[in-house]
């Protein structure tokens, strides 16, 4: 029984540390961010009667979408990058390194 027993720490040390491991594969992530949508022309554009007014609203909304837009990027890029780390960290582990 002590020789079972010996056996079995002797292969425990010698089995390398990464052999003992599990490894997780990475999931999508539950957050993904959603773009942001183009606001729709005034229809005074259509009607082609638009005030100055109508004209600086339009642009101030325009310009608050590209930077909706600039944001959504980010955050989209953020969760990629997670992503992506998780991925190699788990065909590191996977490979024993």
């Amino acid at each position: 029984m002590k020789s079972i027993t010996a056996l079995g720490c002797a292969l425990a040390l010698a089995l390398p540390v990464t052999a003992l491991a599990y490894c997780t594969e990475p999931s999508f992530p539950i957050y993904t961010p959603r773009a942001p949508q183009k606001p729709s022309e005034p229809m005074c554009v259509v009607l082609q009667n638009c005030t100055q007014f109508d004209i600086d609203m339009y642009r101030q909304e325009l310009d608050s979408w590209v930077e909706d837009l600039r944001r959504y990027v980010q955050k989209a890029q953020d969760v990629a990058d997670e992503y992506a780390a998780d991925a190699l960290q788990f065909a590191k582990c996977e490979l024993g390194q």
